[in-house]
């Protein structure tokens, strides 16, 4: 059985993405600033949860295919 699980959570794409702080006042560019920023922090964590899936695939298909050469019929010795 892939141990799959503990590579994701060893590789940390699952971890909360904080959000961009907030603007202390009242000065539109502030929050145009905080606009870009928490923009930036969405795609950083889409960007970790595409990485996930992809590890996840990876790491099964990598066990198929072993799982595969390991059980072969008595014949197939080479």
């Amino acid at each position: 059985m892939p141990h799959c699980a503990e590579l994701l959570d060893a590789s940390g794409l699952l971890n909360e993405t904080p959000a961009a702080p907030l603007p202390g006042g009242d000065v539109v560019g502030d929050w145009q600033v905080f606009g870009v920023q928490q923009t930036g922090q969405l795609e950083r964590a889409n960007v970790d949860k595409g990485g996930a899936g992809r590890l996840v695939r990876k790491c099964e298909d990598l066990h198929r295919e072993a799982l595969a050469k390991a059980v072969r019929p008595w014949w197939k010795f080479w």
